[in-house]
């Protein structure tokens, strides 16, 4: 393999809704509802929802196969997923929630990749900053509008 490529990425997004209400919506299951292409299968969770330690599995369109452990568990403030696409790269995905006054707050998503694979490598080469918020832009929109409609768009 090349040398292993490190990749850091960052994006804010404003929703309409406190950290108490937006927070359960970050969780796997939870996401069902609000996330037009989003599919999971749960490994485990004592709870059923996201939860420290929940793993869970994902099929979606242009990602591929991935498995995702709940690391960091801190509600209605942060959750952090590891994710891992053993073919290809590692990422730590971190979501800050902070409040922006009464029902706005502001999500700061991190994503840390890491390749373990020269297709990890090629993926992160290609992977950029524009990619990156185009995708986050769509989830968005998606949660914008199940905040202010309470349906799926």
């Amino acid at each position: 393999m090349n040398d292993t490529i490190r990749s850091l990425k960052k994006y804010e997004m404003s929703v309409p809704a406190s950290p108490e209400q937006v927070f359960p919506l970050l969780c796997p299951v939870k996401e069902l509802e609000w996330l037009p292409y989003w599919n999971c299968e749960m490994i485990y969770s004592k709870s059923g929802v996201a939860e420290l330690d929940c793993v869970f599995k994902t099929d979606l369109p242009d990602r591929g196969k991935m498995v995702w452990v709940v690391t960091q568990y801190e509600p209605p403030k942060l959750v952090q997923y590891t994710i891992l696409k053993p073919q290809s790269h590692t990422l730590n995905l971190t979501i800050r929630v902070r409040s922006e006054g009464s029902n706005s707050s502001l999500l700061i998503w991190q994503h840390v990749f890491t390749s373990l694979t020269d297709e990890g490598n090629q993926y992160l080469r290609e992977y950029t900053d524009e990619n990156l918020r185009l995708h986050l832009q769509k989830i968005e929109e998606c949660l914008v509008h199940f905040l202010k409609t309470g349906e799926m768009m």
